[in-house]
């Protein structure tokens, strides 16, 4: 076989590639598309995920630099603790003054 075989293969494999990834994407867009563009008629519904993205990016960069937790019990707290902060965050809240609530077991978020 020569060069210009295993490149004209190559290139036929490549191109399956993308028909297959074409073919893929329109299967799920038309399953989708009573949803895809919810955000257009809803405006409280954002258009992207990024704030998801964001969130978790803070909890995988704290299992890259300290190997995750050393039980379930400290992971869910993490959890928990970070949830009401972002939370308070996303509200214009102070954290801090959240969290001091709910240790005087006042209401959050009501």
């Amino acid at each position: 076989m020569n060069h210009w075989t295993k490149q004209k293969s190559k290139a036929k494999k490549y191109s399956q590639l993308l028909e297959r990834k074409r073919r893929k994407l329109i299967r799920r867009l038309k399953k989708y598309k009573h949803t895809l563009l919810f955000f257009i008629h809803y405006f409280d519904i954002p258009c992207e995920n990024n704030f998801i993205k964001r969130c978790l990016r803070m909890i995988i960069g704290k299992a890259k630099t300290s190997g995750w937790f050393r039980n379930d019990k400290s992971g869910e707290r993490f959890g928990n603790i970070m949830s009401v902060i972002k939370t308070s965050k996303l509200r214009k809240l102070n954290p801090f003054k959240c969290i001091k609530d709910i240790y005087e077991s006042k209401a959050l978020f009501a």
